[in-house]
C-alpha cells in the first residue's frame, strides 16, 4: 500500500537523519548518541525537510511507476515543506539556548575539519585560516558557556 511504504520512507528518513547522521558528520562521542538528551527544534526541523525530500521522492517515483499523477499529494507535500522551511528559517519554536547549543555543535564541526586540514594541507594560507578558525572556535565557545551559566542562573534564581 502507498501511504504504510510513504510513511515508512518519511519516518525512516527523519529519525535516520535525527539520530544517525549526527554522530557521523560532527564532533561527538561516538558512544552515545547526540541530541538525546535534550530534544532540538532546530534538528527537527532539518530531520523534517530530510523526511519531506524523501517523501516527495517517493511520490514521484509512484506516479511515475503508476502513470498517474496525484496532485493532492503533490500539493499536501509542498505546503507542508514550505512550512517547515519558513519556520526553520524563522526560528519559529527555537529558545535561546537551543539556538546557542546548534551554534556551538556547528563550532565542533568547524573545530574537527580545521584540525583535520591542519594535519594535510601545505598551503600558509589555508593553514592559517584554519589556526584562525579554532581560535574563533574557541572564544566562541567561552562566550557561549557564560551566557549558558546567565541563562541557568536567571531560570534558577526564581525558584523556591
Amino acid at each position: 500500500m502507498f501511504s504504510t511504504h510513504a510513511l515508512t520512507i518519511f519516518v525512516g528518513s527523519f529519525l535516520i537523519q535525527y539520530f544517525l547522521i549526527p554522530p557521523i558528520i560532527t564532533y561527538h562521542n561516538y558512544s552515545s548518541i547526540p541530541y538525546m538528551s535534550q530534544i532540538s527544534i532546530i534538528n527537527v526541523y532539518i530531520s523534517l525537510l530530510q523526511g519531506l525530500f524523501a517523501l516527495y521522492l517517493e511520490i514521484i517515483w509512484h506516479d511515475a511507476h503508476y502513470k498517474i499523477f496525484t496532485i493532492n499529494h503533490h500539493i499536501a507535500i509542498i505546503v507542508v515543506t514550505l512550512i517547515t522551511i519558513y519556520m526553520y528559517r524563522n526560528q519559529i519554536g527555537i529558545t535561546d539556548k537551543q539556538f546557542l547549543t546548534h551554534v556551538d555543535e556547528s563550532n565542533k564541526n568547524d573545530l574537527l575539519r580545521s584540525r583535520e586540514i591542519i594535519k594535510k594541507t601545505n598551503n600558509p594560507d589555508v593553514l592559517q585560516f584554519a589556526q584562525n578558525n579554532i581560535q574563533r572556535v574557541y572564544d566562541e565557545k567561552s562566550k557561549i558557556s557564560d551566557i549558558l551559566t546567565k541563562i541557568h542562573n536567571k531560570k534558577n534564581r526564581y525558584k523556591l
